[in-house]
This record gives structure tokens, sequence and C-alpha cells, in this order.
């Protein structure tokens, strides 16, 4: 709930920040520039890169299974309702975002739509807490389903349980994560890649 609550907050802003700028008219005007126009489609080759980072956003699956035995009487009818409105809940948040950021920014719009926001911005300041928090509270629900992964390709699945093993493979997991973290600038590579 806490990451599902930080990301609203963050959307919140963007929302807030747009229709700030929409109301002084600091939004880019057709009649400036033709950069600062609408574009509905833009045929560019950057959108290979967005559709895998599309496809990652709804990616679910790893936790499919942990979701489904968590449910009090688990039936796949019960988990098509689950997921369905989680990936409504999802895309109406990422719509909202993407909307919003694109009405305010336009062609000069991050990857980051947070980046685009000053430093000394308070509002903006607290929404990249607020998305770091859910980062923080989400890493867990991939990690989860990673480690076990590993643990069975590498030990089998008819190996007892060892806390030994698991602390290990997660703390390996983990600086892994924070390394690639460190040494990539743009995580849309990642996105790239995975997706």
């Amino acid at each position: 709930m806490l990451s599902i609550v930080a990301v609203c907050f963050a959307v919140l802003v963007i929302v807030i920040r747009s229709c700030q700028a929409l109301v002084a008219g600091t939004l880019n005007n057709c009649a400036d520039t033709v950069e600062g126009c609408i574009v509905w489609f833009n045929g560019s080759s950057d959108i290979l890169i967005a559709i895998p980072t599309i496809g990652f956003a709804f990616t679910c699956q790893m936790n499919f299974f942990g979701t489904y035995s968590e449910l009090a009487n688990p039936s796949p009818r019960r988990m098509g309702k689950v997921a369905t409105r989680a990936l409504a809940v999802c895309l109406v948040i990422y719509e909202l975002a993407a909307i919003f950021g694109y009405l305010e920014f336009r062609n000069t719009l991050n990857g980051n739509i947070l980046k685009n926001y000053p430093d000394n911005d308070p509002l903006a300041a607290i929404a990249r807490v607020a998305i770091a928090i859910e980062i923080i509270c989400g890493f867990p629900l991939t990690a989860h389903p990673c480690v076990a992964t590993i643990d069975s390709l590498i030990f089998g699945s008819d190996k007892p349980f060892s806390w030994v093993r698991k602390v290990s493979e997660t703390v390996t997991m983990c600086l892994l994560a924070l390394l690639i973290a460190i040494f990539v600038e743009d995580v849309s590579f990642i996105f790239a890649l995975t997706g």
C-alpha cells in the first residue's frame, strides 16, 4: 500500500505541476515554435525502445503464483479479477503521468519525468523521495521470485531450505542490482534488454 500511495503522490505532483503550467500559460505553445506542438504519433526509431519499456511496465507474471496462493479462496476467476484490477490501476497511473508530463514538457521530456522539474522544487523533491520509497518497497516483490528461481536452478528444487544459502543469494543479487544501477545511467537501456 505504501508503494501505491507513493506512486499516486508522484503522479499527483506531475498533474498539479502540469495544471499550474497550463493556468500560468507557460506550457509550450504551437504559435511559438513548431517543436512546441503536440505530436500524436512519432514514427521515429525511439518507438523500438518504448515498446519493451511498456511491456516491462506491465510485467507481473513473476508474482502471479505468489499472489494466487495468497488469495482467500484461490480460483482462476478470482485471480483474473485481481489481475485485471491491478493492471487497470497501473494503466491509469501510467497514462496520467504520461499525458500530463508530455503536455507540460513535450519534446524536452526526459525518460524520468521527475528529472524535468528543477532541483529546488520542494513538491518534486518529495515526489522523488516517494518514488524511491516505491522502489524500495517493490524490490522485494521482484527479488523473491528471482532468488527462488536462481536457487532452484543452481541447487535443484529438492534441496532443503537453508537461511545461509538464501541470504547469500539475496545479498549477491542485491549487490549485482546495485552495481548495475550505479553504472548504467539510463534505465531505458535495461528495460530494452529485459523487455
